[in-house]
């Protein structure tokens, strides 16, 4: 399968998800498939052509309607070239460390997004005990959907064993 076409694909399946399950109790809780194609992409793909993915990523999630621009596109784009500088050194394997490694991204991402908006002059996003806990399950559940999407774009991306680390 063509590598632009999978990843729009997972990409269109991804905002009808999180729009289908923003109805649920756990609303808060975000199943964000774009940025797990964010981290896969910093995983496995090239800085040319997987840097603009990531940013036709982060502008595609802006276009649903975040109101501070610039943010998330700025935002992927770090946590993507910091992947893409360490990958062959991080202990990455399948299973509890690709869901751990998901985690600490996630909260790393969620930390610069905090921090840009910050230096604009907003107040913390993450205030309470509260917000807090609804980012750790959010992160949770990204790394869980890791152990499902990472093997899924694998097999549809037909990565040569060069790019695998």
């Amino acid at each position: 399968m063509n590598r632009s076409l999978l990843y729009l694909l997972v990409l269109e399946a991804g905002f009808v998800l999180e729009a289908a399950i923003r109805h649920l109790p756990l609303a808060t809780v975000r199943v964000d498939v774009a940025w797990v194609l964010v981290l896969y992409l910093g995983f496995y793909v090239e800085f040319f052509p997987g840097g603009l993915w990531v940013l036709a990523i982060g502008l595609a999630q802006e276009s649903l309607g975040v109101p501070f621009h610039g943010i998330l596109p700025f935002s992927y784009l770090i946590i993507y070239s910091f992947l893409r500088m360490t990958h062959q050194h991080l202990f990455f394997q399948k299973g509890t460390p690709q869901v751990l490694w998901v985690i600490i991204l996630t909260f790393l991402q969620k930390g610069i997004e905090m921090g840009l908006l910050f230096l604009q002059g907003y107040g913390l996003v993450y205030q309470n005990s509260m917000d807090l806990l609804h980012l750790a399950l959010t992160a949770l559940v990204q790394g869980l959907l890791s152990l499902i999407l990472f093997p899924l774009l694998k097999k549809g991306d037909k990565i040569s064993p060069r790019y695998a680390t």
